[in-house]
């Protein structure tokens, strides 16, 4: 479900205020600015090992902050917040586009190691990393795709992010 700032009614922008965001950065510290949210989609859904959230803002000086969130069920591993400030709408959406999920699946999951584990036990984690990396990949392009198509379609968000 995306969620954008603006009115139901065609042509009719409501602004969002320009408020002071902090954001987490999994191994970085945390990115501050004064900045509106300009609009944010979730894809959680029941049975689904992991979900993405993505939130795009403005900032006051006309920049671009796109924030990626991964979260895990699985309480052996930790969610993964990532944000990336751009200067141009075209650069934040070349960023959305090109972020590839795989870097989001933890990297101690991907261990195999054949001296402790059977064949057997390496072909199932091996098949669990691939089914990971496969509904992490699906459900971020979907968001992403749903993020820019509901952005595209009004054009008051043209206006309001200077397109």
């Amino acid at each position: 479900m995306t969620q954008t700032p603006y009115d139901t009614m065609p042509d009719v922008a409501v602004e969002m205020p320009f408020m002071q965001q902090r954001l987490r950065r999994t191994g970085q510290r945390p990115m501050s600015f004064t900045g509106r949210e300009l609009c944010s989609a979730m894809s959680y859904a029941s049975g689904t090992p992991l979900w993405y959230e993505i939130n795009l803002y403005q900032t006051d000086d006309d920049d671009f902050v796109v924030d990626v969130r991964m979260f895990s069920k699985s309480e052996n591993e930790r969610d993964i917040h990532r944000a990336h400030r751009v200067s141009t709408v075209d650069a934040m959406f070349e960023w959305l586009e090109g972020h590839d999920p795989i870097l989001d699946i933890e990297s101690d999951c991907m261990t195999l190691s054949s001296d402790t584990m059977s064949p057997t036990e390496v072909a199932l984690r091996a098949a669990d990393i691939r089914m990971r990396v496969d509904e992490g990949r699906r459900q971020y392009r979907d968001l992403v795709g749903q993020i820019l198509y509901d952005l595209d379609i009004g054009p008051q968000m043209g206006t309001a992010l200077g397109a």
